[in-house]
């Protein structure tokens, strides 16, 4: 191995040493902040949210044949005013009600906070002084964390499919005062930010079963800010683990005697604040020069961005805390 190959070589060692070391917590603080962040912003207590449960009410509407009156409290229709008519029957109204003590249930926003819970959990049960041993169990982690926030969101975006059988025999539709007729049924269910009011009409044409559906919907501002904030922290950690993917620890072929590394601090401007840089130096003891390698420029912040407070050649190795 040449000079240039064994400089390349640990710059780009000591670069993924820097994001095993430094970079995972640093990214996995901002994540948490994030993921904390979104669980404030659901209606139902989750971590750091002990806030009582938010109640909204919505009005959807379709004239003249649907409307529905909702309130929203937490993850349940906790009252419900809905009034239709249906395409044979255009001169009947029919109407039927959600009260208080028997809500409808929107199983997805507690499986999507559930999930966020889990993605947190996976956070703060690993200490901010752990030093993870291989990229490997990096990917293993963030793994994990991807994997509860892709449930989290995909609750929220794709609703369960049911049949129309399994629909009529739900828990949920025995809420319903009074209940409806044997071939009608409805359903609510959220799909991305909007709150979904849907009814079916069963027919039997020719021997054959079919129905016919209408639905109706309305925004929900919360839900519109969980998604970003699911997004916003997918992408986070998708892009540190697609970086530890990237950066596999190199087999140097280097005698460990012929080099030392340490901890320096450099006192650094950076748009006019005075910030401190830890940085990784590798000195080589064999070269005449005692030359300097410094971590890649792809690292953070660049070799030029850098304004030491002292020169390298002034550094010498008394003072200096060594490591192998």
């Amino acid at each position: 191995m040449t000079d240039c190959d064994k400089e390349e070589s640990l710059h780009l060692q000591m670069e993924f040493e820097w994001v095993l070391h430094k970079e995972v917590h640093a990214v996995l603080g901002q994540l948490h902040l994030i993921l904390l962040e979104c669980a404030r912003r659901f209606p139902v207590p989750l971590f750091g949210n002990d806030n009582p449960q938010k109640t909204d009410k919505f009005v959807l509407s379709s004239p003249p044949d649907l409307k529905c009156i909702v309130t929203l409290t937490g993850d349940s229709i906790t009252s419900a005013d809905i009034n239709f008519r249906i395409q044979r029957q255009q001169h009947v109204l029919h109407r039927t009600c959600i009260q208080s003590e028997n809500p409808w249930k929107l199983q997805q926003i507690q499986d999507a906070g559930n999930h966020l819970q889990q993605a947190i959990r996976h956070i703060e049960n690993i200490d901010k002084e752990y030093m993870f041993k291989s990229s490997d169990e990096v990917l293993h982690f963030l793994g994990n964390i991807l994997s509860c926030l892709q449930r989290g969101r995909t609750s929220l975006i794709v609703p369960r499919k049911k049949t129309i059988d399994d629909l009529m025999k739900s828990r949920n539709m025995k809420t319903l005062t009074p209940a409806l007729p044997e071939d009608l049924a409805v359903s609510f269910y959220i799909q991305s930010h909007k709150l979904m009011f849907a009814l079916y009409q069963l027919t039997n044409v020719h021997g054959t079963m079919k129905f016919d559906h209408h639905s109706i919907e309305c925004s929900v501002p919360w839900l519109n800010e969980v998604l970003v904030l699911f997004t916003v922290g997918l992408q986070l950690c998708q892009q540190l683990k697609d970086k530890c993917n990237n950066m596999d620890p190199l087999c140097l072929d280097l005698d460990a005697d012929d080099f030392y590394q340490f901890f320096i601090y450099f006192g650094i401007t950076c748009s006019g604040f005075q910030l401190f840089l830890s940085v990784t130096l590798t000195i080589d003891q064999t070269a005449n020069d005692r030359s300097v390698c410094f971590p890649s420029t792809k690292t953070l912040l660049s070799r030029k961005s850098l304004q030491p407070q002292f020169l390298v050649e002034d550094i010498h190795r008394d003072h200096v805390e060594m490591f192998y």
